[in-house]
């Protein structure tokens, strides 16, 4: 499938080899000019169409997430229907090495301009379903209640990178309770944080996203008709077919998106149950997320893991606050935990939402998976 600015066609393609941005680092030859021309000119575009979303008040925002490698991959099978009696492990079986590090996300300029081209394809589907009529599963976001509007608007405003959107964490953090999640549905209803006020579709992951292929059947179906959408061909879901299916594809997202978790901090919590049972420091510098009753939520800087920090009793420290001490009277007679009283905790130790501080994971359990860490110091 081609795409161009007015139009999408039929295009025959070849399988295309897989490439990670770790094997192409530093691929391209300085004198391979044609390619960087063709590079730059292609950055150029599609930064002409973040500045675009960027007026529409669109922005970008990560809080960092782990990447997990596991050796060897994939794991050798623990058991087969076919084998007919135990197999001895103990000269076979060795633990699998982890390595685990920050995932880049927007660190370079060669992934946000593969993003945006990303969130281009998403637009030009979206338009090309809406001129036809053809039924299609589009990603909404709303845009926050009334009343935080302008503490987003604010922010964006003054905090934001001009060139690509960027927010600092420690600048969103506080606003980032109040960001509604994206929702699926057949009406296009705009974006907000990317900044799309038209339609929106994801269809750039149609192996690894069931939706995208969906996304992808009803175009090529469309194109295969010839635009005539009262010719069966032409459309694989009709409206009666895909409203109920939004809600499967979204339930099933969301599963999916809790086991891949669960399976990162399996593995990550793995790797820190092991430093810690050979004795290497599990110290960890981290951002202050949000406070709880006796510590705080923090995310790692290097690793980007989030766990439970709590204080420790100490001559030096103000006393450990129980949940129970920080309540309100609700008119039901029922009693909430005052988020005001709660952020004293933070306060009476100079700390606050993004402050930096040092932290040492302590308890470790990958099963539940769970980890708890204590806190060290403030990073000055």
């Amino acid at each position: 499938m081609m795409v161009s600015p007015i139009d999408v066609a039929n295009q025959g393609s070849k399988a295309p080899k897989r490439t990670y941005y770790r094997d192409t680092k530093g691929s391209v030859s300085p004198e391979d000019t044609v390619l960087i021309q063709e590079l730059q000119q292609m950055q150029k575009v599609s930064q002409q169409h973040m500045d675009r979303r960027l007026r529409n008040g669109a922005f970008n925002f990560s809080l960092g997430r782990p990447a997990i490698e596991i050796t060897p991959y994939p794991l050798p099978a623990v058991a087969e229907s076919q084998w007919q009696r135990p197999i001895d492990y103990q000269h076979q079986w060795q633990e699998p090495q982890i390595s685990c590090r920050l995932d880049p996300g927007f660190a370079s300029p060669a992934r946000m301009m593969v993003a945006e081209y990303m969130v281009l394809a998403g637009q030009v589907a979206a338009l090309f379903s809406g001129e036809r009529g053809l039924p299609m599963m589009y990603r909404n976001q709303p845009s926050p209640d009334e009343k935080y509007r302008g503490l987003f608007e604010e922010t964006i405003r003054n905090k934001s990178n001009p060139r690509t959107g960027m927010v600092e964490m420690v600048d969103m953090l506080p606003l980032r309770p109040y960001i509604k999640g994206a929702q699926i549905s057949v009406v296009p209803e705009g974006h907000w944080s990317m900044g799309i006020k038209g339609g929106y579709c994801k269809v750039t992951s149609p192996l690894r996203r069931y939706s995208d292929m969906v996304s992808h059947w009803q175009m090529k179906a469309a194109l295969l008709g010839e635009g005539d959408l009262k010719d069966p061909v032409a459309r694989v879901f009709d409206l009666e077919t895909l409203v109920p299916l939004t809600s499967t594809i979204r339930d099933r997202e969301r599963l999916l998106g809790m086991l891949e978790a669960r399976s990162v901090k399996f593995w990550l919590f793995e790797m820190l149950r092991r430093r810690q049972a050979c004795g290497i420091s599990n110290v960890f510098e981290g951002v202050i997320m949000n406070p709880t009753a006796d510590g705080y939520n923090v995310i790692s800087s290097q690793l980007g893991f989030q766990c439970v920090v709590k204080y420790m009793n100490d001559a030096t420290g103000p006393p450990v606050v129980t949940l129970g001490d920080l309540t309100l009277e609700e008119e039901g007679g029922d009693k909430i935990p005052d988020p005001m009283e709660v952020m004293t905790g933070l306060a009476a130790r100079n700390l606050k939402i993004g402050s930096r501080v040092l932290f040492e994971v302590n308890n470790v359990n990958p099963q539940r998976p769970w980890i708890g860490a204590k806190h060290l110091s403030a990073v000055l």
